[in-house]
């Protein structure tokens, strides 16, 4: 996860990875995540009070943050109407966004903790849209993203794996699930600990900031 100070002030910053395995039409699994994430909470220094954006984000995602304690969340994605909700059963106030990840039109600093699950490699340039979550937040950004393992490059050169999602758009019927949400199948882009590292120090060459990967 991600430290980072900045003069008399500091920031916190959070990253957790962990590869997902994903087949044709299957919903995002967030089981296995929440369970890396609440052995976590403590040791990154995450308060469940903080105000958490989340960006392309849905319902479940929601869910997945009110299980580990958060209250004060707002929900983003391409076509969100601004207006706030009261989630029916969990009593979380949740604020709806329209927000393009990568060009977020908010102040530096808006949230304290930023969240995305598995939505930057639907980005034409992921790491623009995890610079601007590192703008976005003043302390901690927690991300689960595809993972770049020797396993999976050759699961993708043996043709077990695909270089781009084309089942996401078959799943959305060939209208929507590729890149930027279109009917384009999007390169997966993957992720180690390693090029996170190298996007972070480049965008934040003034501040010291702490990587936890967890592939």
């Amino acid at each position: 996860m991600m430290r980072m100070q900045h003069g008399s002030e500091s920031m916190r910053s959070t990253l957790v990875m962990k590869q997902e395995v994903r087949t044709a039409g299957s919903g995002k699994r967030r089981d296995q995540f929440l369970a890396v994430f609440l052995r976590h909470l403590k040791t990154c220094h995450i308060d469940t009070n903080e105000r958490v954006l989340v960006i392309g984000g849905s319902w479940e995602d929601v869910e997945s943050l009110i299980c580990a304690g958060f209250k004060d969340i707002a929900l983003s994605n391409f076509r969100s109407e601004p207006e706030e909700h009261q989630h029916s059963n969990l009593g979380a106030k949740v604020k709806l966004l329209a927000i393009d990840a990568e060009q977020i039109d908010l102040p530096d600093g808006s949230f304290d903790f930023v969240f995305v699950h598995e939505v930057l490699h639907h980005c034409r340039s992921p790491h623009r849209a995890l610079c601007e979550m590192l703008r976005m937040a003043s302390r901690h950004v927690v991300l689960l993203e595809p993972n770049d393992s020797l396993s999976m490059r050759v699961l993708t050169r043996t043709g077990f794996s695909f270089p781009y999602e084309i089942f996401s758009v078959v799943y959305h019927g060939g209208e929507a699930g590729g890149v930027r949400d279109s009917c384009v199948p999007n390169f997966i882009y993957c992720w180690n600990a390693n090029e996170v590292r190298k996007t972070v120090s480049s965008f934040l060459a003034d501040h010291v900031f702490v990587v936890h990967a967890y592939p």
